[in-house]
């Protein structure tokens, strides 16, 4: 199974947000819940910013969350959202 994205959409799988559990509280990582840091898997054709591979910082709300039990993907690991909701590109030396 392979999603590939049409027009100027992006696909981009997320890194799962860490979790503290105090007792049985669960307590998410206050840096997480602004923004998203994630790898785009593939990109539509008239994308001409991005490529596949690069880290990038999306939005909390931005794209729509799909999932993808074929893959083994369930929850909101993978987005699909427009070229213009990427907000930063991850450079690493």
């Amino acid at each position: 199974m392979r999603f590939v994205p049409c027009g100027e959409n992006i696909i981009v799988q997320l890194e799962p947000i860490e979790e503290k559990k105090i007792g049985s509280i669960y307590l998410p990582d206050k840096h997480s819940e602004m923004c998203r840091v994630g790898k785009i898997m593939s990109i539509g054709p008239k994308v001409t910013t991005y490529f596949p591979g690069q880290e990038v910082v999306i939005g909390y709300w931005a794209g729509v969350a799909v999932e993808a039990p074929a893959l083994g993907l369930f929850g909101e690991r993978i987005r699909v959202l427009r070229e213009s909701e990427i907000l930063v590109i991850i450079e690493r030396d």
